[in-house]
């Protein structure tokens, strides 16, 4: 075909029943998350090397990380022209809905500049037409974005972050990655969190097993809960210390529990660390841990010398904004943080 235009159907793997679960895992391992996106790539096969797609999609694709190789493919292979994010209720006062359109061509077009206009600031589906064609009439309007495809490979997962600046993507090519300067983690899950935690007022104090500094300290101790960084809402610096797991014996119940429970990182148990949450509706924020604690999957933490320079660092205005502007879906994985560039004083840069 020479055009395909399409609002495809949209439903998570999370809901897919067996068959069709199945048919996406063998036919379309790339794009499995969800009907919309296995429907993307259909419809790349379906036209011209030369014709053009239109499509209506969640905005999903754009930055999470089960749609990176979809990402990839769109901007090594073809050539995304223009996009539209509107608002949530672009369609229906009543109806909150995340979505965008855009026009893609199905060969690339190298150093191409895309036009991409951001409604969200303006609410309801009557103001959507009105400010898309604003924004043609006047590039300079504020909601209207240009950037190349091509530039957003240089940002880990290549999230299609076209609001970034050009000085903040030759951030990327130029500075340093986290992940050179610390060790950054993901933690165990238990896989029965009402068996296996309390809150910290919970158990008897006797029973609590505070200020460990090794694993070996802690199965000494004969304690049976230890502090446990479970992640938690937005808090900057120091806190979230609610929970206590139960590690008696050097955790022999949660041990016994495998495969269920996910042991992860136990070499970093009880060490002091920086942590983040994963999944938080308040933004990006770092909080430092003293010695003692164990660490969730959710928890996510950073260990190393220079822990003090990054907690500072990645606590300020600026780091803060461009962490939540890279991740816009609220849901910062580790593998995101080990790639994340950081501009290192000591190099003078």
């Amino acid at each position: 075909y020479d055009v395909v235009v399409a609002n495809p159907p949209y439903m998570g793997s999370n809901r897919m029943n067996s068959l069709v679960k199945e048919f996406a895992k063998t036919r379309y391992p790339r794009t499995k998350s969800d009907l919309y996106s296995i429907s993307m790539e259909r419809f790349f096969k379906l036209g011209k090397s030369s014709g053009f797609i239109g499509l209506v999609t969640p905005f999903t694709w754009m930055f999470l990380k089960s749609y990176q190789a979809l990402r990839e493919d769109l901007t090594r292979d073809r050539t995304l022209l223009s996009l539209i994010q509107p608002e949530y209720h672009a369609f229906f006062d009543s109806a909150y809905v995340p979505l965008c359109t855009f026009v893609t061509r199905l060969s690339q077009i190298t150093n191409f500049t895309a036009a991409f206009i951001n409604l969200s600031d303006f609410y309801g589906a009557d103001m959507q037409p009105i400010k898309v064609l604003e924004a043609i009439r006047n590039p300079d309007c504020g909601w209207l974005h240009t950037a190349k495809p091509d530039e957003f490979k240089k940002v880990p997962g290549s999230p299609v972050a076209y609001w970034l600046s050009d000085a903040v993507r030759r951030v990327y090519d130029e500075a340093i990655p986290l992940g050179d300067m610390v060790q950054i983690k993901q933690g165990l899950a238990t896989a029965d969190n009402d068996r296996f935690l309390r809150l910290w007022y919970e158990p008897s104090s006797d029973r609590i097993g505070l200020g460990m500094s090794s694993r070996d300290e802690a199965k000494q101790s004969l304690k049976k809960w230890f502090p446990y960084n479970k992640g938690g809402s937005f808090r900057k610096w120091y806190g979230n210390q609610d929970f206590v797991i139960n590690w008696e014996h050097d955790g022999q119940e949660l041990l016994a529990m495998r495969p269920k429970s996910v042991i992860r990182s136990p070499d970093k148990y009880f060490s002091s660390s920086l942590s983040w949450s994963k999944i938080t509706s308040g933004g990006f924020s770092l909080r430092l841990f003293p010695p003692g604690f164990i660490f969730d999957v959710a928890g996510c933490s950073i260990f190393g010398d220079e822990s003090k320079l990054v907690l500072g660092c990645m606590n300020s205005a600026i780091m803060t904004q461009v962490v939540n502007s890279i991740s816009p879906t609220l849901n910062f994985e580790v593998g995101q943080a080990n790639r994340f560039t950081f501009i290192s004083p000591h190099k003078h840069q």
